[in-house]
């Protein structure tokens, strides 16, 4: 009889712990199906979240594109301070790939707030992005647009002193100060570049903004400003055929076309615009001042590269009231200290600028009065700027 109701019990405990390792497993199959889900949640919101951001993004792109190249957009925008508009896209890039509108409010001429919401459904659900950004385009300037500098490649400062420009520094190349002299850069406007800014043991202080290839949106290489040498030449006052006879000048005016590629060894004053088809070596530490009057073409144009330099140092003055325009490289080399280097206009080159061993402060001011009268004017700035990016969800 004790043995029956032993064999009962043990038949009893067995069932319990049956059930329980069952519940437990149970449990453990929902928790785990319960995290699947959840990774499944996580992972669907973060594709559809990216998707999202894309639209919103891709609405901004749409509306830039309309300021840029829709007569109707582009007029209003630039001559209409209070002007405001929208417009919706459903499935843009196909069924059920979401929707985005986007609204422009002007708050001056050619000054708006772009704001674009992003759109997928999800299970009966939204998500939603949003993007704003400030944009602007400046009008009646030259093809310099708002830089005291456009680089078509690199700007280099090595082992030099001080760098300063006034007004904004556009580099489709790395941005690299170094040496073993600290050279100091200061930036009176903002600086852009389509690769890096390498500082090494330099010093670089910037006024405005500073935008380089990890900036949201990164900056697209600039298009230099275009030079119609076939017409500089039509237009010359004085046509020199070589260097023979630019060495024979100790002065020139309106614009002095030089046929070959040249060197100037003396002091010269030049009240207009100097054009070399071909490089150009500024040495002997001549004294070199460019003068501008208003309405007429200033500076020195090269269609090939610039160097100024001299050994063991360069000890004269360069003024120019000007464009200092080099289709090639500007190679600045061992401007001694104690004598100016003034820019006042700008300076565009093609193929980069190289500044080492200048003990001399180097100054760049941007005159856009200057620049419209020595360079093809433009009505616009060639792009629209994107001047402030915001996202939200």
């Amino acid at each position: 009889m004790n043995s029956y109701k032993k064999f009962k019990l043990q038949n009893g405990v067995a069932l319990l712990i049956t059930i329980l390792i069952m519940f437990l497993i149970l449990s453990l199959g929902v928790y785990v199906l319960n995290f699947s889900s959840t990774e499944t949640k996580i992972a669907t919101s973060q594709i559809t979240g990216s998707k999202t951001y894309y639209l919103a993004e891709a609405g901004i792109q749409e509306m830039v594109w309309k300021l840029k190249n829709d007569a109707t957009y582009k007029n209003s925008f630039e001559t209409n301070p209070t002007w405001t508009t929208n417009f919706t896209r459903t499935d843009p890039f196909g069924p059920g790939s979401g929707s985005y509108t986007v609204s422009m409010v002007n708050t001056s001429e050619s000054h708006g707030d772009i704001t674009s919401t992003g759109s997928v459904n999800i299970n009966g659900k939204t998500s939603q992005r949003i993007i704003k950004t400030t944009v602007y385009r400046l009008i009646g300037l030259s093809g310099m647009g708002t830089n005291a500098i456009i680089s078509g490649s690199g700007t280099t400062m090595l082992n030099s002193e001080l760098l300063n420009i006034t007004g904004d520094l556009y580099s489709n190349g790395d941005i690299i100060m170094q040496g073993s002299h600290p050279g100091v850069g200061v930036v009176d406007g903002n600086i852009t570049t389509a690769q890096s800014i390498e500082e090494g043991n330099g010093d670089l202080t910037v006024s405005g903004t500073t935008s380089d290839e990890n900036s949201v949106p990164a900056p697209a290489p600039i298009v230099l400003p275009g030079v119609d040498f076939t017409s500089l030449y039509n237009q010359a006052d004085t046509k020199l055929s070589g260097d023979a006879a630019l060495d024979a000048l100790s002065s020139a005016n309106g614009i002095t076309w030089v046929n070959t590629a040249a060197d100037i060894e003396r002091d010269m004053v030049i009240n207009g615009l100097l054009v070399v088809n071909g490089n150009l070596i500024i040495t002997n530490s001549a004294d070199i001042t460019i003068n501008h009057t208003a309405g007429s073409p200033s500076g020195i144009i090269v269609n090939g590269n610039l160097i100024i330099e001299k050994m063991p140092n360069y000890n004269g003055d360069i003024i120019i009231s000007g464009i200092l325009y080099v289709t090639g490289s500007i190679t600045l080399n061992k401007l001694n200290s104690g004598y100016i280097f003034n820019v006042t206009g700008g300076i565009t080159s093609g193929n980069g600028i190289l500044m080492k061993n200048c003990s001399r402060t180097l100054e760049v001011i941007y005159n856009n009065e200057i620049l419209t009268d020595s360079l093809t004017p433009s009505s616009n700035s060639p792009t629209i700027v994107i001047d402030h990016w915001e996202e939200e969800y």
